[in-house]
Protein backbone atom coordinates (compact mmCIF):
# COMPACT_ATOMS: atom_id res chain seq x y z
CA UNK A 1 0.00 0.00 0.00
CA UNK A 2 0.89 3.70 -0.55
CA UNK A 3 1.81 6.31 2.12
CA UNK A 4 -1.22 8.20 1.43
CA UNK A 5 -3.48 4.91 2.58
CA UNK A 6 -1.57 5.57 6.03
CA UNK A 7 -1.98 9.15 5.94
CA UNK A 8 -6.17 8.49 5.54
CA UNK A 9 -5.87 5.34 8.17
CA UNK A 10 -4.11 7.63 10.80
CA UNK A 11 -6.95 10.43 10.91
CA UNK A 12 -10.23 9.76 12.62
CA UNK A 13 -13.46 9.91 10.39
CA UNK A 14 -17.01 11.11 12.21
CA UNK A 15 -20.33 9.86 10.85
CA UNK A 16 -22.15 13.22 9.98
CA UNK A 17 -25.05 12.20 8.47
CA UNK A 18 -27.37 9.14 8.14
CA UNK A 19 -29.05 9.27 5.00
CA UNK A 20 -32.10 7.13 3.66
CA UNK A 21 -30.31 6.15 0.39
CA UNK A 22 -26.83 5.51 -0.89
CA UNK A 23 -28.21 8.49 -3.86
CA UNK A 24 -28.95 10.85 -1.02
CA UNK A 25 -25.92 9.90 0.77
CA UNK A 26 -23.17 10.39 -2.60
CA UNK A 27 -24.64 13.56 -3.51
CA UNK A 28 -24.15 15.28 -0.10
CA UNK A 29 -20.91 13.54 -0.18
CA UNK A 30 -20.08 15.94 -3.40
CA UNK A 31 -21.18 18.92 -2.48
CA UNK A 32 -19.10 18.52 1.03
CA UNK A 33 -15.94 17.73 -2.07
CA UNK A 34 -17.31 20.93 -4.23
CA UNK A 35 -16.57 23.18 -0.81
CA UNK A 36 -13.31 21.74 -0.07
CA UNK A 37 -14.08 19.26 2.48
CA UNK A 38 -12.76 15.43 1.79
CA UNK A 39 -16.13 12.75 2.34
CA UNK A 40 -16.77 8.68 2.14
CA UNK A 41 -20.08 6.68 2.15
CA UNK A 42 -18.42 3.53 3.01
CA UNK A 43 -21.73 1.95 2.81
CA UNK A 44 -22.97 2.50 -0.30
CA UNK A 45 -21.93 -0.23 -1.96
CA UNK A 46 -23.88 -2.43 -0.18
CA UNK A 47 -26.96 -0.23 -0.14
CA UNK A 48 -27.06 -0.56 -3.63
CA UNK A 49 -27.00 -4.23 -3.95
CA UNK A 50 -28.86 -4.96 -1.01
CA UNK A 51 -30.53 -1.96 0.76
CA UNK A 52 -32.02 -3.70 3.66
CA UNK A 53 -28.22 -4.71 4.73
CA UNK A 54 -27.01 -1.13 5.65
CA UNK A 55 -25.81 -0.62 8.84
CA UNK A 56 -28.00 1.03 11.49
CA UNK A 57 -30.85 1.64 8.71
CA UNK A 58 -29.10 3.90 6.23
CA UNK A 59 -25.75 5.18 4.46
CA UNK A 60 -23.39 6.60 6.34
CA UNK A 61 -21.98 10.40 5.69
CA UNK A 62 -18.17 10.36 6.75
CA UNK A 63 -16.00 13.12 6.71
CA UNK A 64 -12.16 13.46 9.01
CA UNK A 65 -12.52 14.72 12.75
CA UNK A 66 -11.34 17.80 12.02
CA UNK A 67 -13.98 19.19 9.35
CA UNK A 68 -17.35 18.34 11.43
CA UNK A 69 -17.82 21.44 12.57
CA UNK A 70 -17.67 23.25 8.80
CA UNK A 71 -19.10 19.95 7.26
CA UNK A 72 -21.64 20.52 9.53
CA UNK A 73 -22.17 24.20 8.02
CA UNK A 74 -22.58 22.93 4.84
CA UNK A 75 -24.96 20.51 5.22
CA UNK A 76 -27.06 22.67 7.25
CA UNK A 77 -27.15 25.21 4.20
CA UNK A 78 -27.67 22.79 1.70
CA UNK A 79 -30.77 21.24 3.65
CA UNK A 80 -32.30 24.44 5.08
CA UNK A 81 -32.48 26.11 1.70
CA UNK A 82 -29.84 28.90 2.46
CA UNK A 83 -28.22 30.13 -0.25
CA UNK A 84 -25.52 32.20 1.27
CA UNK A 85 -21.98 30.26 1.19
CA UNK A 86 -21.56 28.82 4.83
CA UNK A 87 -17.90 29.84 4.80
CA UNK A 88 -18.81 33.71 4.48
CA UNK A 89 -20.41 36.63 6.35
CA UNK A 90 -23.20 39.18 4.96
CA UNK A 91 -21.71 42.97 6.33
CA UNK A 92 -24.88 43.11 8.39
CA UNK A 93 -24.84 39.56 9.98
CA UNK A 94 -20.70 41.09 11.18
CA UNK A 95 -22.44 44.46 12.74
CA UNK A 96 -24.49 42.18 15.02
Amino acid sequence: MGRGWFLTMSRTWHEIRRCRSSDEAETLRAALIDYGIEAIVPDAHVMGVQPTCSRGGGARLLVFQEHVERAGAVLRSLIDGDKKHPDTTDADDRDR
